[in-house]
C-alpha cells in the first residue's frame, strides 16, 4: 500500500462518507477526519474505518481546518477529499507512473466530475484539481483553497465523482464566505470569479453580471482560470441577454480561449440567440453558428480541453443537429443526432425519435 495519508474536513455527512471512504481505502494508508461539530452518525462511520477523528471548531476558514487534517498526517503524501466525493476510477498505471518518477517535487491533480443542472438537461463539469501532494505543504484562502506551492501539476490517473455543490445550503454558505473573503482583499480577481460563478449556478445571472464583469476587465490571461472565467462571463452576458457586448468580448479573440470548446458551443449559442431575437444584420451571423459547433467538433477530434463534458463531442453534435434542422436540412440534422446518441445523449435520441417519425 501507498504511504498516503487521507484528510477531509467533515460535518454531518453521514449520507456520504461511507462511500466516499469505500471508493478509495486501497490506495490510503491513513485516514484523517477533522469533524466541525457533527450531530449525525459521521464520526461513528468514519472510526469504522479507523480514521482519526479530530474534533474541531469551526471558524469559517477552510484552510485552517484543512491544514489541522494535513498537520496530523504521518504519510509521505497527502491525498485531500471531500465527503460528497467518491473514486470512481484510478488509472494504476498513471498512478504508479507518479509516484515512481515523483521524488516529492511535483503535485497530482485529480480529474473531478460533477453534475450539475443546465435547464432541464444534466450536465457534467470536468475539473483537473490539485489533491494530492507531498506532506507538509499547506493551504492558503478562506474558501476555494489553494495550495501554498509553485510545484508543477501532473496527473494522477485518479477521476472522482462530486455531488451536491449546488445544494441550497452549501450554496448559501459559500457565497458568505465567498463575500466575507473579497471584503478582506476586495482586489482578488479569484473571488470575483468564484462569486459569479456561485450565483449563476444559482440561477442569478443577475447578481453574477457586476463581479464577472470586474474580473474579466482585470483579467491577463494567465491565470490559471482564465479561461473559464472568459466562458463564464460570456453566458452570464448571454443569460442577461446582452448578446451586443458578448459578441464584442469573442471579436477580442483571447489566445487564452481559442483551444476550449466550451468557447466555441457559447458563441454559437449566443450567435443563435442573436438570430432568434432578429437582431439587426442577425442573418450575418448564421454561417457562425454552424463554424462554432463545427469547431467545438474538430477540438474534440484534436484531444481540446473542454469544461463540460461533451461540448466537444455530443452537446456540440446536438446543437449542430439542431442548426440543420432549423434550416430544413434534415439529412444532416439526422446524421449530428446520430453522432450525439451514439453517446447515450437522451436530447439526441429523443429529437432522432421524432425526425424518423416524418
Amino acid at each position: 500500500m501507498l504511504n498516503i495519508s487521507l484528510c477531509m474536513i467533515v460535518k454531518n455527512e453521514q449520507q456520504n462518507l461511507m462511500r466516499c471512504l469505500e471508493s478509495v481505502r486501497s490506495i490510503v494508508s491513513e485516514i484523517i477526519v477533522v469533524d466541525t461539530g457533527s450531530t449525525d452518525k459521521t464520526k461513528e462511520i468514519a472510526s469504522l474505518f479507523g480514521a482519526q477523528v479530530i474534533d474541531y471548531t469551526w471558524n469559517d476558514d477552510f484552510s485552517a481546518a484543512r491544514n489541522v487534517a494535513i498537520e496530523g498526517a504521518l504519510g509521505e503524501w497527502v491525498l485531500v477529499l471531500d465527503a460528497d466525493e467518491y473514486v470512481v476510477n484510478v488509472n494504476t498505471s498513471m498512478l504508479q507512473a507518479f509516484f515512481l518518477n515523483n521524488k516529492l517535487s511535483q503535485i497530482g491533480t485529480i480529474e473531478i466530475q460533477s453534475r450539475f443542472l443546465q435547464g432541464d438537461i444534466e450536465n457534467t463539469a470536468v475539473h483537473h484539481i490539485s489533491r494530492l501532494f507531498p506532506a507538509g505543504i499547506s493551504y492558503t484562502g478562506r474558501i476555494h483553497e489553494q495550495l501554498n506551492t509553485n510545484l508543477p501539476r501532473v496527473s494522477t490517473g485518479i477521476v472522482l465523482k462530486h455531488e451536491g455543490y449546488y445544494e441550497t445550503n452549501k450554496a448559501e454558505r459559500n457565497l458568505r464566505l465567498l463575500h466575507k473573503a473579497l471584503e478582506a482583499d476586495p482586489g482578488d480577481n479569484y473571488y470575483l470569479f468564484q462569486i459569479a460563478r456561485q450565483y449563476r449556478g444559482c440561477s442569478q445571472s443577475e447578481r453574477a453580471l457586476n463581479y464577472i464583469e470586474k474580473c474579466y476587465s482585470t483579467l491577463n490571461g494567465q491565470e490559471a482560470y482564465a479561461a473559464e472565467a472568459g466562458i463564464e462571463y460570456l453566458y452570464i452576458l448571454m443569460e442577461n441577454r446582452r448578446l451586443q457586448e458578448a459578441v464584442s468580448v469573442i471579436q477580442k479573440q483571447h489566445t487564452f480561449l481559442e483551444n476550449m470548446a466550451d468557447y466555441y458551443l457559447v458563441c454559437g449559442l449566443i450567435y443563435t440567440k442573436i438570430g432568434m431575437d432578429q437582431i439587426v444584420d442577425a442573418i450575418s451571423y448564421v454561417p457562425l453558428i454552424e463554424q462554432c459547433y463545427l469547431k467545438c467538433l474538430s477540438l474534440g477530434k484534436k484531444g481540446g480541453r473542454e469544461i463540460v463534458k461533451g461540448t466537444a463531442t455530443f452537446i456540440a453534435a446536438y446543437n449542430l443537429g439542431a442548426f440543420y434542422e432549423a434550416k430544413g436540412d434534415i439529412i444532416r440534422a439526422k446524421y449530428n443526432y446520430r453522432r450525439s446518441a451514439e453517446y447515450g445523449y437522451d436530447p439526441a435520441t429523443n429529437r432522432l425519435k421524432e425526425l424518423e417519425k416524418l
